[in-house]
């Protein structure tokens, strides 16, 4: 576990002191989603559930 976030923060790290690992990121993202747009699957008009407790 301990390791597992050690290599998490020293890639955050390198994200952040390396700015071309983002530029390629990015790219590689827009590269493999295409065209496609997110749409979200509730519809627009439904309001969140208000708290019962309040």
């Amino acid at each position: 576990m301990h390791n597992a976030a050690q290599i998490m923060a020293l890639s955050a790290l390198d994200a952040f002191t390396t700015p071309q690992i983002i530029e390629d990121a990015r790219a590689e993202f827009i590269k493999n989603k295409g065209n496609h747009t997110y749409k979200a699957a509730i519809p627009s008009n439904v309001e969140a559930p208000k708290p019962l407790n309040v």
